[in-house]
């Protein structure tokens, strides 16, 4: 079976952020808030298109790289920013960057710029 053409493939972009909260937050309740909140702003289908992914995520720093599909990054943002609340606790999503490449990411989560 032939590889996908390049012109066919599916763009993604790696969000880089930083949960800023005044008590440690774990992985699975940032997965959690993270669905919940792009399902309630952009809907099944936009979820769909988006495929979100929390590929990593560093619970000592509350930094972490979230996967998305390029034609979805500003509508995953924008739903990033209404998160207001993580298991009980207060917080808030500030979004560092997005690069091309989860290499570039996970350096930049490690390297705590």
């Amino acid at each position: 079976m032939k590889p996908f053409p390049a012109v066919l493939k599916e763009k993604k972009r790696y969000v880089i952020f930083e949960i800023i909260s005044e008590k440690r937050v774990k992985e699975d309740a940032v997965k959690k808030a993270f669905f919940r909140e792009i399902k309630s702003f952009i809907g099944i289908n936009g979820m769909a298109d988006a495929a979100p992914t929390v590929v990593y995520f560093d619970e000592k720093s509350k930094k972490g790289v979230l996967k998305v599909d390029n034609r979805a990054l500003k509508q995953v943002e924008q739903a990033l920013s209404l998160i207001r609340e993580i298991s009980f606790n207060k917080c808030f999503v500030h979004i560092i960057k997005t690069t091309g490449t989860v290499k570039k990411a996970k350096e930049l989560v490690k390297r705590g710029d």
